[in-house]
């Protein structure tokens, strides 16, 4: 599936999110029942936190919502987690 970016909006130089907006909890929580269940390799592609193509304002186009993959791959950790009790991090650190 694509969507444009998976974070929710954050305020521009922030990792608060825009209120009103949150994470996508349904893919999250696909997506890290995925990992950790089947062992797939799911690729995620993101847009330069805060990334305006040249020429125009953040009004007019800004592509990514504030997230880096490290802010993304954490959401998924997050998830893995709530959804499965015993999770060992070494072997999360290995499928994120």
């Amino acid at each position: 599936f694509a969507i444009q970016d998976l974070g929710p909006i954050c305020i521009p130089q922030t990792k608060l999110t825009v209120p009103g907006y949150k994470w996508p909890t349904k893919y999250m929580n696909a997506i890290a029942r995925a990992l950790w269940t089947k062992a797939v390799n799911v690729n995620i592609l993101l847009s330069n936190p805060h990334s305006i193509p040249g020429g125009l304002t953040a009004l007019e186009a800004n592509y990514g919502n504030g997230w880096t993959c490290v802010d993304v791959a954490a959401e998924i950790i997050k998830r893995v987690k709530k959804q499965f009790k015993k999770v060992d991090d070494a072997d999360l650190r290995n499928i994120v």
